[in-house]
């Protein structure tokens, strides 16, 4: 009887576990600033000190093409990723933002998706996830032709 009781518990314990999705991810992530060059402009950024960005500051474009890139080094996994950045600042207001993908050769790439950044929820947004399975990967967002404030802040990958 013990060994019954025993094989079941085991078995329920088993079934139990599988059932739980995958907690164990791991997460990246970038600031505006990152003091080991993993971030870098192109174009016109501003910088500014600020209570609500991620780490107290934030990158700021107001002009047509200007592009801001964070570089995240990760393994190559198999898995997608899923990418996030850190939105939380009035003076955002590019209702179209465009964030863009590559890998660090620059043989694939990928448009993720454009953001509201006037009307983002504060805090970190979900911008997309990509079929890129391979290591290291460099996301950007762009002006996409606007003059209103495109915001650099934060920025996060799930993989």
């Amino acid at each position: 009887m013990k060994k019954f009781l025993a094989c079941i518990f085991t078995i329920l314990l088993c079934s139990t576990m599988l059932s739980i999705p995958n907690t164990l991810a791991a997460t990246l992530y970038l600031d505006n600033d990152d003091p080991i060059g993993k971030t870098w402009s192109d174009g016109t950024w501003g910088y500014a000190k600020s209570s609500t960005g991620y780490r107290g500051d934030h990158r700021i474009a107001y002009g047509k093409g200007n592009e801001y890139h964070w570089n995240f080094d990760f393994p190559g996994t198999g898995k997608k990723k899923i990418y996030y950045v850190y939105l939380s600042n009035a003076a955002f207001t590019n209702t179209k933002a465009v964030y863009y993908g590559s890998n660090m050769s620059g043989t694939e790439m990928y448009t993720l998706g454009e953001i509201n950044q006037n009307k983002a929820k504060p805090g970190w947004v979900q911008i997309n996830s990509t079929g890129y399975t391979g290591s290291n990967y460099c996301l950007a967002v762009g002006t996409n032709g606007s003059t209103a404030g495109t915001g650099a802040d934060g920025a996060k990958v799930e993989y």
